[in-house]
């Protein structure tokens, strides 16, 4: 992908995280600056510890930074406005997370609903689009399941499923194959792939993985909360 010309979708500028533990102050962040691309899929890597978990909930408005801005087209999030932002990650965010996060008595299609119902839309549309989605990522059969009844694979597409209910223009995947093995973690790496290739999403995947990180277009590096380079993984 060829960003030279474009516009970012998300602009972080200098931004900082820093926590106190005691009388010692750790940057989990320190000074990071970097653009993303609509439509792209960006990988970040590092070792545990590095920070990465942190950047991606900094991009996705769930960790508000010391210091430093991140802007979303051209607008710099305020985080102190809790509705405002709360909008941003209902909206424009979905997350897909390692351990899935659903809840366990509820149906894939109820866990599916939850953000619809965040975004206080009618019961009958929010089912209708959750069982649209739930079909797209192959679960049309499992959709009245309870989440603890599926499979690791099949929680991850209820998960993906739930991200992409709201139409988000960004999606936050934190390390989405590591409880997967190797046939299912294939899977859910196309499904991300057809989605930036066909919707024009953008994918934020964090991942130790360097084999999945190469299928990103950039990989981001980072180590001890800074960042080390930015490197284009394909075209």
């Amino acid at each position: 992908m060829n960003t030279t010309m474009k516009k970012p979708l998300i602009n972080l500028h200098d931004v900082t995280k820093t926590y106190a533990t005691g009388r010692t102050t750790v940057n989990a962040l320190a000074n990071i600056s970097l653009s993303i691309y609509a439509g792209e899929m960006l990988a970040i890597v590092g070792p545990s510890g590095s920070g990465k978990t942190t950047l991606s909930h900094v991009i996705g408005g769930l960790i508000r930074p010391t210091s430093g801005t991140v802007q979303f087209q051209s607008e710099k999030l305020p985080y102190k406005n809790d509705a405002h932002m709360s909008r941003y990650r209902n909206q424009t965010i979905g997350f897909i997370f390692q351990n899935y996060s659903l809840i366990p008595h509820y149906s894939a299609l109820e866990n599916v609903m939850i953000p619809l119902v965040v975004a206080d839309m009618p019961p009958r549309k929010r089912r209708e689009i959750a069982s649209h989605y739930l079909r797209l990522v192959g679960l049309e059969k499992q959709q009245h399941q309870r989440s603890d009844q599926l499979s690791g694979g099949q929680r991850q597409r209820v998960g993906i499923a739930r991200a992409l209910v709201m139409q988000p223009q960004v999606i936050i995947a934190d390390e989405p194959t590591g409880n997967l093995d190797s046939r299912n973690g294939e899977e859910i790496m196309h499904i991300l792939e057809q989605l930036v290739r066909s919707k024009n999403i953008t994918v934020v995947m964090v991942t130790h993985n360097d084999a999945l990180a190469a299928r990103a277009h950039r990989i981001v590096r980072i180590a001890d909360g800074t960042l080390q380079e930015v490197t284009h993984a394909r075209a």
